[in-house]
Order: structure tokens, then C-alpha cells, then sequence
């Protein structure tokens, strides 16, 4: 193995398309198998391991090759996870679901960051048995200091909603979602607002009402935000129309449709 951190965060990088392509062909061949059952598990195992401790250190103190790895780590681990848990005994999934939460709540923006895209990854690696911690994630990444871990998250929210709300916290999806529609900066709500419908449905799967009262003056306080901003304005007047039709009627009329028209 090579002592350069580059060369090192280069190959996860490189690893990590190899993965994503070879498991999106059909049919696996002896070689193909032998990378997803033999080479990757232990490859997954150390990096989970390296992902733990370095993100456990304070980022402001780590030497420049363990944040660059760091990163990579962080940024491939959904790849590396997903590609490992199609073939690989659901064991691993403790020691990966330790490394996000210390990979998603350490000090380092650009970690966070990473951690942000590959919500929805993780969400479906871990969702089985840690769907509630996992929503407590979500909802910590959604106030984070940082912008832009808050609109990656907002990118992918409907899909994170959509996996983890079966077993997971409504409450805390909601908090989230609360957090991301009322947030300062105009590329989250508008990240948010680009599959609102689709979170809309999931998070009212059932007809829920409460979900819906919870969320109505949330949705007044985005209108409220967003009143200078027409592009916002036109793509929540087109979600709202593509949710119609889950949305009680008498709720449409006290509280939604008036908000489209003040």
C-alpha cells in the first residue's frame, strides 16, 4: 500500500466508480464476485475503522493526509457501504452506522458535507435497524452551521424521507423539514421545494392529518420567507398543485390556497 494520502484518497475514489459500475451490470462474473465478496469487506472494514477514529479528533488539529482521507473516506462511504451490503452479513452495519454518526456530527464542514450526500445511502444501508438514530442525523445535519451541508441534505431529503419514515421518527423528519423550509439560505428552500410534492405525500402517507396541520405553518412561514423570490414562489405554487390531491379539502381551503394568494 502506498504511503501517499493522494495516491491513497485517489484509489477509494477510483474504487468507489469501480463499484458503482460493476454492480449496476447484469450478471456477475467470477472476477466481479470474488471484488464484492472477498476484496471489498475487508477494505470496508478498515476504512470504517479509520472513518471512526479520525473523525472522533478534533479537524482543526489533524495533520493535512489524515483530513484528506478523511474526506474521501467520507465522501465514498455510501458507495463502499451499499456495494459491500449486497453481499456481506448485516454485521457490519453496527461499525458503519458508528463512523456516519462521527462522520456527520464531527467538526469538519467538508466531512459533514459528504455525509450530506450519501443521507439517502446510508439510509438504505442502515435503514432496517437504525432508522430512528438515522432521523436524529437528519434532523442534526438540517440546523448545521454550514450552508451548503444544509442544501446537499435539502437535494436529497424526499428520498431519506421516503426510506427512513416507515421505521424511523416522523417527528424528527418533520423537525427537519421545518428546519430546511424556514432556513436563511434561498438554495436550501429551493433544493427543498424542487420534490416538495414527493415529501409532501410520503411524510402524509395514510392520511395523516396530523403530519399535514404540522406542516401547513411551516409552509406559511416558506411563503412568508420567499415572498421577494418569484422562482420560489412559481415552484411551490406548481408542488402544492402536484399534491393536491392529497392535501384534505378543508385544510386546501383554510390554509393552503390562501397562502398562494396573499
Amino acid at each position: 500500500e502506498d504511503s501517499d494520502a493522494r495516491i491513497r484518497a485517489a484509489s477509494l475514489r477510483t474504487l468507489s466508480r469501480i463499484l458503482n459500475s460493476q454492480r449496476l451490470r447484469p450478471g456477475s462474473s467470477p472476477a466481479e464476485a470474488r471484488l464484492f465478496r472477498e476484496l471489498l469487506p475487508p477494505l470496508m472494514s478498515r476504512w470504517t475503522a479509520f472513518g471512526r477514529k479520525a473523525a472522533s479528533q478534533d479537524q482543526r488539529l489533524v495533520d493535512d493526509d489524515t483530513y484528506l482521507l478523511l474526506e474521501v473516506v467520507a465522501e465514498v462511504f455510501g458507495e463502499l457501504a451499499y456495494s459491500n451490503s449486497l453481499y456481506k452479513e448485516t454485521h457490519f452495519r453496527k461499525y458503519a452506522m458508528k463512523a456516519f454518526v462521527s462522520m456527520a456530527t464531527c467538526n469538519g464542514p467538508l466531512i459533514r458535507r459528504n455525509c450530506s450526500f450519501n443521507m439517502p445511502g446510508m439510509s438504505l444501508v442502515l435503514c432496517e435497524k437504525y432508522s430512528t438514530e438515522l432521523c436524529t442525523v437528519v434532523d442534526c445535519l438540517s440546523k448545521d452551521a454550514d450552508e451548503e451541508v444544509r442544501w446537499i441534505l435539502a437535494a436529497g431529503f424526499h428520498e431519506t424521507v421516503r426510506i427512513l419514515l416507515p421505521n424511523g421518527r416522523p417527528d424528527r423528519l418533520l423537525s427537519a423539514f421545518g428546519s430546511l423550509s424556514q432556513d436563511t439560505s434561498s438554495k436550501v428552500r429551493q433544493n427543498l421545494l424542487n420534490h416538495f410534492a414527493d415529501t409532501v405525500t410520503t411524510l402524509t402517507k395514510n392520511g395523516d392529518l396530523s403530519a399535514m396541520r404540522k406542516l401547513v405553518p411551516m409552509l406559511q412561514k416558506l411563503e412568508k420567507i420567499d415572498e421577494f423570490s418569484w422562482r420560489n414562489q412559481q415552484q411551490f405554487a406548481e408542488e402544492v398543485d402536484k399534491s393536491v390531491h392529497i392535501i384534505p379539502p378543508q385544510i386546501l381551503l383554510d390554509k393552503t390556497l390562501p397562502i398562494l394568494y396573499d
